[in-house]
């Protein structure tokens, strides 16, 4: 799965049950890649609240593969669009609570 992520630009979640979590977006979110999906439900929350990536109102051919466009433009033009507060590591969670 790794080597998957690692050889991909983008991922795309493009779900018709908006309430489903995803597996795939916790991955993708580590993998450091854009994510595109819908903006509605807790994915599209997320993506938008983090700045993970690219949500569509419209799911289809034509708004999936603008989006896809839009995800080279980040990447060629070295566009961080991962939100590092959801990268933290355990490590990094043990040091903040035995600062306090």
């Amino acid at each position: 799965m790794k080597t998957l992520f690692d050889q991909s630009f983008c991922v795309l979640l493009t779900y018709k049950m908006l309430e489903a979590s995803s597996g795939i977006f916790g991955h993708a979110v580590t993998a450091k890649k854009i994510i595109i999906g819908s903006s509605y439900g807790l994915l599209g929350e997320l993506i938008n609240d983090y700045e993970l990536g690219i949500t569509i109102d419209k799911i289809g051919g034509k708004s999936i593969a603008e989006s896809k466009k839009r995800a080279s433009r980040i990447i060629n033009e070295n566009i961080v669009m991962t939100n590092y507060r959801l990268l933290n590591t355990s490590l990094d969670f043990s040091r903040t609570i035995f600062s306090k």
